[in-house]
């Protein structure tokens, strides 16, 4: 059974994310190793000159490049893998609701791979507990007679 594509505005996203993510790669990799070649002619950081500035940019420049290529192109797996998840949600949606024997044939494969069930008894209200009589706590002993003035 095929499903339509949808969200075809999201899976052009994602194409445009991907080439985007190889044209900064290559960008960056080029520039990288021309900075590196130039020997910072032509102009450096500030503060630097000469050879340093060229290896320097150069050497940061490759490994940021790296940095945003796997960005962006981890994003635009992130939006296939939502895309895909939905599609598929969808097939097993309408391969279920085709095929009725389908969910006797599920229920037995899911039961024999599966932890054993709990089966839960259905809860009635408890019984209401017999009135305890309780006994009464004896009187405090009298106090002893008062000694007479003397």
């Amino acid at each position: 059974m095929v499903v339509e594509k949808r969200f075809g505005v999201l899976r052009v996203i994602a194409a445009v994310l991907r080439i985007l993510a190889w044209l900064v790669l290559i960008v960056a990799v080029v520039v990288g190793i021309v900075m590196m070649s130039s020997g910072g002619r032509g102009g450096g950081l500030e503060g630097m000159h000469g050879p340093a500035a060229g290896l320097f940019g150069g050497l940061m420049m490759i490994p940021l490049g790296i940095l945003y290529f796997i960005m962006l192109y981890a994003w635009a797996e992130g939006i296939m893998v939502v895309l895909d998840i939905e599609e598929n949600t969808r097939l097993t949606t309408a391969l279920l609701q085709a095929k009725p024997e389908a969910s006797a044939v599920v229920a037995p494969v899911v039961a024999a791979t599966s932890a054993p069930a709990v089966v839960a008894e259905p809860v009635s209200e408890p019984a209401p507990a017999p009135p305890v009589e309780r006994e009464r706590p004896a009187p405090p002993p009298a106090a002893p007679p008062a000694m007479p003035p003397g």
